[in-house]
């Protein structure tokens, strides 16, 4: 499913394209980001592009990368995934690859506009993620944006020997 263009602030999301796949391949074997996404280990290059052409191709999927809005630079990625239009509902998910633009506004700007999108835009009327328990930057945006826990996998997932939890969050519009 193709997004599209929008401005933010501080920075621009854009559609999804393949002229950016060499950033990804960076960001998904970036440690911080292979743990926000649940990957034990990065990705091996035939399933970068597996997972790539997915999110461009994919008629339940919006991804766009977040570009920096001065340089144009490609500084991460979020997107709108497992859309269930017959329930009107998808999960989100918001990832800083470039570790320069983290704790810096640029992951709650990108969820508040990204939810924006989702509810207004694609007109649905619930969204949820998982967030892992040790990830306190990403439990604090989603309480800042509205997003409700509404409940925890515990053990849901291992780094190493140690297990985490993971805390489910969901927004629903009240407006539909």
């Amino acid at each position: 499913m193709k997004g599209k263009k929008m401005t933010g602030v501080k920075f621009i999301l854009n559609p999804s394209s393949s002229k950016y796949y060499e950033n990804y391949t960076a960001w998904l074997s970036e440690n911080l980001v292979m743990r926000a996404m649940e990957l034990s280990e990065p990705m091996q290059e035939a399933q970068q592009k597996k997972w790539f052409r997915q999110g461009i191709t994919s008629t339940n999927t919006v991804r766009f990368e977040i570009l920096e809005k001065s340089t144009k630079k490609p500084i991460g990625f979020c997107l709108i995934h497992d859309i269930d239009e017959r329930i009107s509902t998808a999960k989100v998910a918001v990832y800083i690859g470039d570790p320069n633009y983290r704790f810096r506004g640029y992951g709650s700007e990108t969820l508040n506009l990204l939810c924006k999108y989702a509810l207004y835009e694609l007109k649905l009327h619930s969204l949820w993620c998982e967030v892992p328990s040790y990830n306190s930057g990403a439990l604090s945006i989603f309480r800042k944006q509205g997003f409700t826990e509404c409940g925890t996998r515990h053990h849901a997932g291992k780094i190493g020997d140690e297990y985490y939890n993971l805390t489910t969050f969901e927004l629903i519009n009240q407006s539909h």
